[in-house]
């Protein structure tokens, strides 16, 4: 789930933007498709595509990208669903990989933020640092171009 968070390609919402929305569709859908032949009866074309408009319609679930839809998917193959795979079992099982992966976007984002307090990453304090440090450097400069002219003078 980390890897698909982090990997840098755009969301489902965005694919339906660049590559029209019943491409998108009909993917995603083939890939529940395929899923859903691991349990007792695989689930038609409709029902996948309606899976994915639900999908597209909740602005939380279309913010997920394709890698987290092949998640969702194995997720379900290794899962203990007994019987036929729903559409309501699917669609439960997406939400709660949703509310998972913020939880998971939510603790790294905490990781990163107290890594980036004990390396020294406080923005007032680099700001200051900087300042004094490049105050010195101009204040050195001056003084050496100010002996020069006075040697040039002489």
């Amino acid at each position: 789930m980390v890897d698909a968070m982090n990997v840098k390609t755009p969301t489902i919402f965005r694919l339906t933007k660049q590559y029209g929305q019943e491409k998108i569709i009909q993917g995603v859908a083939k890939m529940f498709i395929g899923t859903s032949l691991y349990f007792d009866k695989a689930l038609s074309a409709d029902e996948a595509e309606t899976i994915v408009v639900e999908c597209l319609s909740d602005y939380e679930l279309s913010n997920l990208k394709l890698e987290d839809f092949a998640v969702i998917c194995k997720e379900l193959k290794e899962d203990k669903i007994y019987g036929k795979l729903t559409m309501n079992k699917i669609l439960n099982h997406v939400k709660s990989y949703r509310d998972r992966r913020t939880q998971q976007a939510i603790a790294q984002s905490l990781d990163e933020t107290q890594t980036a307090k004990m390396y020294g990453n406080d923005i007032n304090e680099r700001i200051h640092r900087g300042i004094r440090d490049t105050s010195k450097d101009k204040t050195n400069q001056i003084d050496r171009t100010r002996a020069d002219v006075k040697k040039y003078y002489k």
